[in-house]
């Protein structure tokens, strides 16, 4: 905490030569070759193009596509780190923070997608 109240978290890249494996983000198409021909087949067919657009429309936007593929993550495996980024929260000195958190209860189909995410998440080293 800084003397003016304020929380710093700091996202850093974990050292990769600590690691004996490699990133999950480094084991996926998007880091070996983001412009493959089916990686960004793969991208396009799962962007929807609304009727709303002219035939010339629709196709500027499948070239910007197929020209920014590396920015599309088909995956959560997918979605590089990044050591640049700070969070702040301001919080005044004294200020009492709550020491338990009142959880609401989620139905079974909840608790499923919530645990099938945290899995994706763990498998991908998103969370430890």
């Amino acid at each position: 905490m800084t003397p003016n109240g304020e929380l710093v978290f700091t996202t850093t890249e974990t050292n990769k030569e600590a690691t004996a494996t490699q990133p999950a983000y480094q084991r996926t198409s998007r880091w070996k070759d983001p412009f493959s021909e089916p990686r960004v087949e793969e991208i396009l067919s799962k962007i929807e193009i609304g009727d709303d657009l002219s035939e010339k429309q629709r196709t500027k936007v499948i070239d910007l596509v197929r020209e920014f593929a590396d920015t599309f993550a088909l995956s959560l495996a997918e979605v590089v780190p990044v050591d640049f980024m700070k969070h702040k929260l301001n919080v005044q000195p004294g200020v009492t923070l709550p020491k338990k958190v009142n959880q609401r209860p989620v139905t079974e189909a909840q608790r499923e997608w919530y645990s099938n995410i945290l899995d994706d998440m763990e498998a991908t080293e998103i969370i430890q």
